[in-house]
């Protein structure tokens, strides 16, 4: 596993396998980030599932987005991201567990798949899942707090 800055205040996590938390902390620690520098999160293709508390306090992040391999998002894998807007889910998700976010109020997960009778999360205030979203302008419309999207979204689609 590996961590890569790309830009300011975002990180890219490439590698094989599973990623841990453990494995987080320590990627994070040997580049000398902290979690309060981290904004954006990309989880590269090769992870294939995200376990227990593999995001966890990071002050600033505002999204996270999961690569094309991630089967498997468990229990609490992102918690206690307090400004986290958005979770992107890839397609071919097969399992994501209700407790997948905890302590993250106000985040709402993206897919561009159909509804495939994953379940609604719990810990969250509103309904958190989005489906068939697989542009900028679809999420605008898709957007429903009455507010514009934050700026930092557009970056997501061409």
């Amino acid at each position: 596993l590996y961590i890569e800055r790309l830009d300011d205040g975002i990180v890219f996590i490439g590698g094989e396998g599973k990623l841990y938390g453990t494995d987080m902390q320590a990627l994070v620690e040997g580049e000398s980030m902290t979690f309060g520098d981290i904004m954006d999160i990309i989880i590269g293709d090769g992870i294939t599932e995200i376990g227990y508390n593999v995001i966890c306090g990071y002050e600033k992040l505002h999204t996270v987005r999961l690569g094309n391999g991630v089967r498997v998002a468990g229990n609490g894998s992102i918690r206690e991201c307090p400004e986290l807007l958005f979770v992107f889910v890839p397609s071919g998700i097969e399992k994501i567990s209700r407790d997948f976010l905890y302590s993250c109020n106000d985040c709402i997960v993206v897919t561009d798949s159909e509804e495939k009778g994953l379940p609604k999360l719990r810990n969250t205030e509103k309904e958190n899942i989005i489906w068939n979203v697989n542009s900028y302008e679809a999420m605008q419309t898709a957007w429903t707090n009455g507010t514009e999207l934050p700026e930092i979204m557009e970056r997501w689609w061409p």
